[in-house]
């Protein structure tokens, strides 16, 4: 019943799965938090958006963004709470992989909260490192970032 599919992160069910990430995040870190998604022009800020679909139910996302040749950051990993511990954020983040090294990417990069710790672990149990903070999480007490080489292939 899961599939993942490639989509536009403005579409109606994609911008609901982001509200509820922001909703999540404000009321763990008790701040509003505000993502930046806007690309030149309108366009899709994302090198790939996917959205994982239970049935006919959005119930995960996740992004990948260019940071520079052959490196990525992987954005707004989320699941909703009701369809958490099933796997899907495993394929959502697998899935992530697969589509960042068709396009080139061999370095993936990512940053959580230090409030999140079952992200945290989860990140590490998919092979993600600690690194120090780059780009804007250099400004961000709370974050924690990670990055992971893939191998050539699968």
């Amino acid at each position: 019943m899961l599939h993942i599919t490639p989509d536009d992160s403005r579409a109606e069910h994609a911008r609901e799965l982001l509200r509820a990430l922001k909703v999540e995040l404000a009321e763990r870190y008790g701040e509003r938090v505000a993502f930046r998604r806007k690309g030149r022009d309108g366009e899709d800020p994302f090198a790939m958006f996917v959205v994982a679909w239970f049935g006919e139910q959005a119930v995960g996302c996740g992004a990948l963004q260019a940071l520079g040749p052959g490196l990525a950051q992987i954005k707004h990993l989320y699941v909703r709470p009701s369809h958490r511990n099933r796997g899907i954020g495993r394929e959502l983040l697998a899935t992530l992989e697969r589509h960042a090294r068709r396009l080139g990417y061999r370095t993936l990069r990512l940053a959580t909260g230090n409030l999140q710790p079952e992200a945290v672990a989860f990140y590490k149990s998919a092979g993600y490192q600690p690194i120090p903070p780059f780009g804007k999480y250099r400004r961000r007490k709370r974050s924690l970032c990670f990055e992971k080489t893939l191998p050539e292939s699968e």
